[in-house]
């Protein structure tokens, strides 16, 4: 059994009266793009399980190969791998190829699409305004673009607790040291630390990770 986690954003319906005045058919010849960063692929599984009986063609991006390829597992699992095209390298190589862009070879299969859908691939972008301008570039001109990306002080408490990591770390990159130097570190972290507010105030369920993280 696969829980399908969802989104208002990628609910065709819902897209469909809000964005479209409700007249797209999303029947035949509806393209998708979901841009990613070492995601999970929520969106994309979502989307391509409510796109399953149609003509559409739908394309999942992520330059981390290993969560492409463990998207790519997942929708195997549900049987809806075929209905999904998994693309790995960096966004701009991507978008240059489906733009025509001269020094990249031309990807024609490709956009421009009905429907953009950016889950976290702007997130860690220097440049957040020139790759917001590619999304769009990426679009018809009369397609829609979804963008979920992380608010500022949403962000900060895993800001902080990396910054702390890398210089706990030093030049030792090995991840699970610098889980569980984090892990021996946090007891001793002040009231004020935003990672620390976090695990005291929010719901039960993170509460209790603190038990875990620090018996």
């Amino acid at each position: 059994m696969h829980a399908l986690k969802t989104n208002p954003l990628d609910e065709l319906d819902t897209l469909n009266h809000y964005c479209c005045l409700g007249r797209r058919d999303f029947a035949r010849n509806f393209t998708v793009l979901t841009i990613n960063a070492n995601s999970s692929g929520d969106e994309t599984i979502f989307l391509a399980v409510q796109l399953a009986e149609t003509e559409s063609t739908l394309v999942h991006h992520d330059p981390n190969s290993v969560a492409l390829e463990a998207v790519r597992r997942r929708a195997k699992q549900l049987g809806i791998a075929d209905r999904i095209r998994f693309v790995g390298g960096p966004l701009i190589t991507f978008a240059a190829s489906v733009l025509g862009n001269p020094n990249f070879p031309r990807l024609d299969e490709f956009g421009p699409f009905d429907y953009v859908r950016c889950t976290s691939g702007l997130n860690d972008q220097d440049d957040f305004e020139r790759g917001f301008s590619l999304l769009l570039r990426l679009l018809k001109p009369d397609g829609v673009l979804g963008i979920s990306c992380y608010a500022f002080y949403g962000r900060e408490p895993y800001r902080q607790m990396q910054r702390l990591a890398e210089s706990l770390n030093g030049d030792h990159p090995d991840e699970s040291e610098i889980v569980d130097r984090l892990k021996e570190l946090f007891p001793f972290t002040p009231e004020h630390n935003w990672t620390r507010l976090a695990f005291d105030n929010l719901a039960p369920s993170v509460r209790s990770m603190k038990e875990t993280v620090c018996p």
